[in-house]
């Protein structure tokens, strides 16, 4: 203020001001001085950020990668990304068949005894379905080869796998037999895998394979998911779909080259994809629509890396469109679009991966030749692409 006979009047006065200290709040004036008040509290109560404070921006919450809980029993590793809690699903399954494994959100895996008959699993192709019985045997119905099929004792079959003309089964022991190709129109490519080009009315032994964890087939091809995580195929190689550096067809196993660390597989048409450790993902074989992801057209025959993908947890190829399940419960497709078959809203094709639009808390996929299904947490399902 200003005195008429003194002069200015500069008196402290209690007034809140700044320090210029964006970590400190309620400053206040005080002996003419603006004093910093109390530290400013940055605690988002997020355990998937790092809290800190910047004395000239002011809070800073910076997503970590740091274990959490997501408060869900049925996953496990939970991991902080992109600051938030996400976990990968836990694998229920005791290797017995004599029980039925579930998960509950909250109490986590849940074992259930069994006794007589019922359906463990199926596996579809295009033209017939297998159903495997709580009993290990495989029952089998459609165009081709039906019927009631079991493993050489003692072993039984524990998952199936359906080709077009030929069906798999996996045992307990890590090995794997398969049976079909009666059809006039079944080409014989090696699609049983027991080292001949022959077809066979009871399952017979794929040569000299053993260890193996899972199974998948496509129309006239199959891989093995080994315990070693790699994986070997056997059958059509038209367009490299073997993934052995040839195009060259095998009536026995081949090894995947260059492949380490796969948790799944999926097959498609004359193409493979492995799911691997690290979350990525890589594909081998025909890519005349893109389906391997990797940005090109061009044909494969070794792994190519899918561009630009990461925490896939699963995987399901189809005609010529390939879709990755992904930590968090989102969906990714690429490939052969005609049909929207890619979820992004459009028709256009995707030579790498694109999110389906609007889909979120997705616990499985599953594809067909131009249709894609993902089962989501609260027990509904949702379904894009191909529908006349």
């Amino acid at each position: 203020s200003c005195d008429v006979q003194k002069g200015c009047v500069n008196a402290p006065n209690q007034a809140t001001c700044t320090d210029d200290d964006a970590c400190t709040e309620t400053d206040t004036c005080k002996a003419g001085k603006c004093l910093a008040g109390k530290a400013k509290s940055c605690d988002d109560s997020n355990a998937c950020t790092t809290d800190s404070c910047d004395t000239k921006t002011g809070c800073v919450n910076a997503p970590n990668q740091v274990a959490c809980s997501d408060g869900d029993a049925c996953t496990e590793k939970d991991l902080c990304k992109a600051g938030k809690c996400v976990g990968t699903a836990k694998n229920c399954d005791d290797g017995n068949t004599c029980t039925l494994d579930r998960c509950d959100t909250k109490t986590g895996c849940n074992k259930q005894a069994l006794s007589g008959t019922g359906t463990r699993s199926i596996a579809t192709n295009i033209y017939h379905t297998c159903a495997l019985g709580w009993d290990g045997k495989a029952t089998c119905w459609g165009y081709g080869l039906a019927g009631t099929f079991s493993a050489k004792a003692p072993a039984v079959f524990q998952q199936l796998s359906a080709g077009t003309y030929f069906s798999c089964g996996l045992t307990q022991y890590g090995t794997v037999a398969c049976w079909g190709l009666l059809h006039l129109k079944a080409p014989m490519l090696g699609q049983l895998g027991d080292g001949t080009n022959k077809a066979s009315v009871v399952p017979v032994d794929v040569k000299g394979l053993a260890g193996v964890a899972a199974i998948e087939s496509g129309p006239a091809h199959s891989c093995a998911l080994k315990t070693d995580k790699t994986v070997a195929c056997w059958g059509s190689n038209t367009l490299g779909e073997l993934g052995n550096g040839t195009m060259a067809p095998q009536t026995g196993p081949v090894m995947v080259k260059d492949l380490k660390g796969v948790e799944s597989i999926n097959l498609g048409v004359n193409f493979s994809c492995a799911v691997k450790t690290d979350g990525t993902v890589a594909c081998w074989g025909n890519n005349n629509k893109g389906q391997l992801g990797d940005g090109t057209t061009q044909v494969s025959f070794e792994p190519v890396k899918v561009k630009g993908l990461s925490g896939a947890v699963a995987i399901e190829a189809g005609y010529y469109s390939t879709c990755a399940l992904k930590v968090g419960g989102t969906v990714s497709c690429w490939g052969f679009n005609n049909s929207g078959q890619l979820g992004d809203g459009t028709t256009k094709n995707s030579l790498a991966p694109v999110e389906v639009k609007g889909l979120t808390d997705v616990t499985a996929i599953a594809s067909a030749g131009s249709h894609n299904c993902a089962l989501k947490k609260d027990g509904t399902v949702a379904c894009w692409g191909y529908n006349n």
